[in-house]
């Protein structure tokens, strides 16, 4: 983008200027939330799910690149930093497959009677609404 574009670093709009951002926020929020479930309340599983989901996305992103299905010169731009090849596909595993995984688990992980407390049904609310916002 150019220098004189006023919005090269917002967080969030309604382009593609800003969406790896967000998603970078987003998941850093899941691997806290991961670390804090592992810690406070001894469940690895939802850190299995951050990295299982991760690496399984960056996996199949990685397909994609190697099978000349995601075009030629594809990048990523985070924060102003460059990404390409299989940088760009790790970074796309972690922000979006990192995510995926936690949310899923966690959505399923309140259905149980372990899950069934305020809680975490309240930083489950709270975590979309950070989402939605």
């Amino acid at each position: 983008m150019p220098a004189s574009y006023p919005y090269s670093y917002m967080v969030r709009s309604y382009d593609q200027a800003g969406y790896y951002e967000l998603q970078t926020l987003l998941m850093l929020t899941a691997a806290a939330t991961a670390v804090w479930q592992w810690r406070v309340r001894n469940q690895r599983a939802f850190g299995v799910l951050f990295l299982s989901g991760a690496l399984f996305q960056a996996f199949m992103e990685w397909l994609l690149l190697v099978l000349g299905l995601r075009g030629a010169g594809f990048h990523l731009t985070v924060f102003g930093v460059l990404l390409s090849g299989p940088a760009a596909c790790l970074f796309q595993g972690l922000v979006e497959g990192g995510i995926f995984g936690v949310a899923g688990y966690w959505l399923i992980h309140l259905s149980r009677p372990a899950g069934r407390n305020a809680t975490d049904r309240t930083a489950y609310a709270g975590l979309l609404l950070l989402v939605l916002a």
